[in-house]
């Protein structure tokens, strides 16, 4: 079996779509870190394509986190929030 090609990932550039507005539901989660790294390199990007979104949306900053611990440390991560965006805005 074929191996799928890791240049799509490389070549592909959310970033470029980023004035695009969003018209589904929109959930966006970003990490707000501690006092030495104080948020998300990407955080920008968060911000930018929330505001191109349309309703229902939703921006969580998850305080005393960076971006890997939303990943990893299950913790940390809000499924209670996640799990409340989807039931209410899903149909």
């Amino acid at each position: 079996m074929a191996q799928p090609s890791a240049i799509i990932f490389i070549s592909y550039n959310r970033i470029s779509l980023n004035h695009q507005e969003y018209n589904e539901n929109f959930l966006c989660i970003s990490a707000k870190g501690d006092r030495i790294n104080h948020s998300a390199e990407s955080r920008f990007y968060s911000d930018e394509a929330f505001k191109n979104a349309a309703e229902p949306k939703e921006l969580l900053v998850i305080p005393n986190c960076n971006h890997v611990d939303l990943y990893d440390d299950v913790t940390k991560i809000p499924f209670d929030k996640i799990k409340a965006f989807f039931k209410a805005n899903l149909k």
